[in-house]
């Protein structure tokens, strides 16, 4: 399998990428390495795209945008598949993401008829409020949601009548390619370009030239800084780093904690700007709770992504282990206890509980992002806000409690963009509007706020009409 660049509706070729599936590092398909030169090209064939698809109706925009719904839906054993094989992800949390972008496509052809503005009137005059398209939106996934998180910031961009560049995860580019080639049939020419290739040189170029208004950007926050840096006025849009506590009070149902503080923890490997990175326990409740979550932990399956029943595969490749393993061993070294056996094979980390651990390890403070649920007793509540807030990487937290005396103390105090109660962060389709808060990066991640931000204001103003 080899995916090409799609520029302007065409196919353009290149030097030759491996992708390679992260469980026994066997080649999946291969991508081209985009150019400066090729990266400028759609950038200028988008803008010059957006001049006419700025005035496409309402209509055909959701017509499009169904057609691209219906593709994924009609395609959507082989396209997770594909995704699995490259991103070492289980099947059916492939499944499950695949089908999720059918309906954030289907989401978004509704969304065209929200691009609304509005009438003000004063003493002799009225104002008509225009919501028009920005221009060209530079969109750039994430490994972690191969698909999904690009097809996320393409859609509403489509919705409000902008043209994209459009960049996939190197590492598993393949899923997205695939749909790039068939969107060649449904949108007109240059108003989805989509390119594949080093995040310095392709993605510098989309962030750093003057034609794209707006970047939109799912990843690490030290790429999320660097382009905060580098892009110049444009609109900014992006969704950044989480370390996301499980707060466990002492009247907490502890079943249902356990075992969504290990679902919310090892999902996709951990991988996830939303996993449950670390779990805060009353030391009232602490050693029942450390119990069952291990014996959680022991029903997940672990091994080829590919095989039936599996829960967690490999890590996406081997710089994501060592990072992991890195974190791992600071912990041990510093008194962390494991409770389940610390074992890599590869790319695979076996799930670990580890307990004992305090707020001096870096495991406690940084982005995890493998399958690690470290275990951190408290007994104060105030303090263990104050630590929260004074991290980085507030973007998702869980709070369990019966009590909404509690629920309602800790959210007024607790600085985090979205705070879930009784159950693991969960975005769904951006129905629960997510992001923008302090290290987790600009602008909100949701349905039509999304689109609102990828257009901007027209004041039209009428005078001497009394």
């Amino acid at each position: 399998m080899k995916k090409y660049l799609v520029i302007g509706n065409h196919h353009a070729s290149g030097e030759s990428i491996e992708v390679k599936n992260p469980y026994d590092d066997s080649t999946v398909g291969h991508v081209v390495s985009a150019t400066k030169d090729q990266t400028r090209g759609a950038i200028e064939g988008a803008q010059h795209a957006f001049r006419k698809f700025k005035f496409t109706t309402a209509e055909d925009k959701r017509e499009m945008l169904t057609q691209l719904s219906n593709w994924v839906k009609k395609n959507k054993k082989s396209l997770a598949l594909t995704m699995a094989k490259e991103s070492g992800k289980p099947v059916k949390a492939c499944e499950s993401e695949v089908k999720g972008t059918g309906e954030r496509l289907s989401v978004a052809a509704s969304e065209v008829f929200f691009n609304k503005g509005e009438t003000i009137r004063t003493k002799g005059k009225v104002a008509t409020v225009f919501r028009e398209p920005l221009g060209v939106v530079s969109a750039i996934g994430p490994f972690n949601y191969p698909f999904f998180a690009v097809v996320a910031k393409v859609a509403p961009a489509i919705a409000a009548g902008n043209t994209v560049v459009a960049k996939p995860a190197t590492d598993d580019p393949l899923t997205f390619m695939e749909f790039a080639d068939a969107a060649r049939e449904i949108l007109p020419p240059g108003v989805m370009n989509s390119l594949t290739g080093s995040g310095s040189k392709v993605g510098g170029e989309m962030v750093s030239n003057i034609i794209p208004k707006m970047i939109a950007f799912t990843g690490s926050y030290e790429v999320g800084k660097w382009i905060a840096e580098n892009a110049g006025m444009k609109r900014l849009h992006l969704e950044l780093g989480g370390k996301a506590p499980a707060i466990v009070l002492p009247d907490a149902n502890l079943d249902l904690a356990a075992k969504e503080i290990a679902n919310g923890s090892l999902g996709l490997s951990g991988q996830r700007c939303n996993a449950l990175s670390i779990t805060m326990a009353h030391d009232e409740i602490k050693e029942e709770l450390t119990e069952k979550i291990v014996k959680e932990v022991a029903r997940f399956k672990v091994g080829d992504q590919l095989k039936k029943g599996v829960d967690v595969g490999p890590l996406i490749n081997h710089g994501a282990v060592k990072s992991i393993k890195t974190l791992i061993e600071d912990a041990i070294s510093r008194g962390a206890i494991p409770l389940t056996e610390y074992k890599v094979e590869k790319n695979i980390v076996y799930p670990l509980v580890l307990d004992k651990v305090d707020e001096h390890m870096k495991i406690a403070n940084e982005e995890t992002f493998g399958p690690v649920i470290p275990i951190m007793q408290f007994r104060d509540l105030d303090w263990l806000i104050s630590h929260f807030n004074a991290l980085p990487y507030r973007l998702d937290s869980s709070l369990f409690t019966e009590s909404a005396r509690q629920v309602f103390y800790v959210e007024r105090r607790l600085d985090e963009g979205s705070i879930h109660i009784n159950g693991a962060p969960f975005h769904s389709l951006g129905v629960f509007p997510y992001g923008e808060s302090p290290g987790a990066g600009m602008g909100r991640e949701g349905l039509l706020q999304t689109m609102k931000e990828m257009t901007t204001l027209k004041t039209v103003v009428w005078g001497n009409l009394e």
